[in-house]
Parts: structure tokens; sequence; C-alpha cells
């Protein structure tokens, strides 16, 4: 079985009016013989589908894409996407319901989220010939996250995941896992991340992949088992520069066999959404360029030491944006403040929210540890 597994696909602004008129060439440009001769197209979409409605109240952008951009999807035989990631829900469940059917309508099969979490947890199954694939999906804790009787996204929740693993592993040829966590713009797991990683591998993952942090990062084989930090974005307009770490993601191709010696990983780099909408290739240049720094990540990053030393540092050039948010403004108006009915000019719903998203989210919660205590933490503990 030839599996194809895309990163955070957010079919907005340049890129939205290809998948909204089905222009797949344009959208898919070199790669489409790629696209088309996989057995199982999967990508992590990374926004509703709804026409109009407001969005909940969070921190962070809300994002959403036309209901007609599900022509797009449908057309490059996608034939599933994870919805398990931190904007499903920006629209709230009018949003989540839509791209529900939406996708039904169409063919595509979900997972990773759902009107409750029963539905949210359940993995997704592909078959072809004698092999079978199970995929599970799962996201950080953000304002994404389903109740149990709630709708929204599969959280990551051990030992429940790992039991589900294990599970699967006995009566499936290959599990895979898209994780939808880290923090944006880091190019290596943060302690926490690898440790979970490592130990759904343990359980009988053979494939985790990481998104989420829209950049890439590195790779490791742990106990046989292939882990990729940081798959990058498929399709995200963002920055017209083909430079910019954010317009470059890869594949995943996946090829299953009947047992574990006999599958194959390899990522394949492309540049998205750069000077011009869809993907392209990389210059010769940009692809040594994009090896060399892919290696040497996935080099460090079989160093756990070296991995919370890098770790800690990137958290720390970030303190200003962090403390910042977290605490008071210092001084005597600020003691007089906290004393009278203005403190809540201060603490405003969008700063509480913030606040709230600092404390929730793991990956946020786990930088505020490093801040404050000045050490990585014990990841073996969340």
């Amino acid at each position: 079985m030839k599996l194809l597994v895309g990163g955070d696909l957010c079919p907005i602004r340049r890129n939205e009016d290809l998948f909204a008129d089905a222009r797949i060439d344009e959208i898919w440009g070199g790669f489409l013989p790629i696209v088309e001769e996989a057995d199982f197209f999967v990508a992590n979409l990374e926004c509703p589908f709804i026409d109009r409605g407001e969005p909940i109240s969070k921190t962070g952008p809300a994002l959403k894409a036309r209901s007609e951009c599900i022509r797009g999807l449908r057309a490059s035989g996608l034939s599933a996407v994870g919805l398990a990631n931190n904007h499903i829900m920006d629209y709230g469940v009018a949003g989540l319901r839509n791209t529900l059917e939406l996708c039904n309508s169409a063919g595509i099969q979900t997972f990773g989220a759902g009107l409750s979490r029963e539905r949210a947890s359940q993995p997704l199954i592909l078959q072809k010939g004698g092999v079978k694939v199970a995929i599970l999906a799962v996201a950080e804790r953000e304002f994404s996250v389903t109740l149990p009787e709630n709708p929204g996204a599969n959280p990551i929740a051990l030992p429940g995941l790992t039991d589900a693993i294990r599970e699967l592993s006995g009566s499936v040829d290959a599990v895979v896992t898209l994780v939808h966590g880290g923090l944006g713009g880091f190019r290596l797991p943060s302690p926490r991340l690898q440790w979970l990683c490592r130990s759904l591998a343990h359980a009988g993952c053979d494939v985790v992949i990481c998104q989420h942090s829209h950049v890439v990062g590195c790779s490791e084989t742990f106990e046989d088992r292939f882990i990729l930090y940081g798959q990058g974005n498929l399709l995200f307009d963002l920055s017209a520069d083909d430079l910019d770490p954010w317009n470059t993601g890869v594949f995943t191709r996946i090829e299953v066999g009947g047992s574990r010696k006999e599958h194959r990983v390899e990522v394949l780099p492309f540049i998205q959404s750069g000077r011009r909408p869809g993907l392209s290739d990389l210059t010769p240049a940009e692809e040594e360029a994009f090896w060399c720094g892919f290696s040497e990540r996935s080099e460090l990053v079989s160093d756990p030491t070296r991995v919370a030393l890098e770790w800690k540092n990137w958290v720390l050039s970030r303190e200003r944006d962090y403390l910042g948010a977290l605490f008071f403004p210092s001084g005597r108006l600020a003691r007089w403040l906290r004393k009278t009915p203005l403190h809540h000019l201060v603490f405003r719903p969008e700063r509480k929210q913030l606040l709230l998203n600092l404390l929730r989210c793991e990956s946020h919660r786990e930088a505020m540890e490093v801040l404050l205590s000045g050490e990585p933490g014990d990841p073996t503990v969340w």
C-alpha cells in the first residue's frame, strides 16, 4: 500500500479560489503525479469549511474557508482529512458540522474530530488488498478539543492513546499517529513532545508525524519506528517569499508491507504558497540546503540532553512574549489598579483567554515552566 500524508492544509487567500474551482494542476504543480499515484492521500485540514458565522472566543486567528473548497479536495483524490487541530472549532459546532457533512457528501473520510469524544477518537482504517493501516489523530489542548460529550478535536490523553495503539497494532499491518502539537517555528521537539512520540512508538505506532509547528523539523528512528518532528505546511498561504521557512513543507510517503521490516518511509520536500500559490519544486541549491539542515537536526534529536538544551534556549529567547502576557505591569500604578474596580481594564476577556491558553495548552505550559524554573522540566509527569 502506498500512503501519502500531507501536513497542515488551509485553503485560504490565493489558494482558496484554486480549491473552489478544483484547479488541481495549479494546486499541486509538478507534484500531481505523486498525489495521483498514492493508494490513499491523507492530510490535516487546518480550518473548518463555513461561509458565514461568528468565531468562538479564543486567542490567535480564527480560520475558515469557503464551502466550495471541498471541490478541490475531492478532485485531488483526498481519501481522508484529519481534523485534530487547534482551528477546527474556530467557528464552533456549526463550522465542524458543516465540514463533516461536506466531506461525507464528497466521499472524503474524516477522523480526529467529531460531535463527541467517542467519535473524535475513532481511528481511520484504510485497506488495500490484504494490507490494512490504522491512522489516529490527536491534538494538544487548546480551544478545539472535545469534552466527553461535546463536539471537538481528539485530545492527547494517556494512557488511553497508548492502549489504543497497542490494541490496533495487533489487528493491522501498520499504525500511524498524527500529533498536532509543539510550538510554531521550533524545528525540534520539546522534551515532553519527544517523550510522547517515543512513548507512542514504544506502544506499537509504526509512524508518528508531528504537525502544527508550520516548519519542517527533523526525524529519528526509535525502536525501529519512524518519527517526524515537524512536517511543515501542505498548503497554507501566509508569506509570498519562497525562502520563508513557513513555505517549505514535506510529503511523508509510506509504503506499507506485510511486516514492519517491509515498511518504507521517505519525506519529499516542496515549496508551498511562495511566490506563486500551490506547490513548487525547490531549486537544486534550496534542496541541498534543505537536506543539510534536516540531517543536522535529525542527528541532534537523537540526544535528548541536547534537545532539552535547545528547547530551553529557544523558550528563553521568547521570555518577553510569555512573561509579558502573564503578569501585571509593575509599579505603583499597577498596585493601585489591583485595589480598584479598574483592574478589569487590565484583565480584559481577551487577556484572560490568552492566559488560559498559556496555562492549559501543553506546549505553552511547558514553556512557562522553563521560564519560571530555569529548567526544562520532567517530561514523564505530563
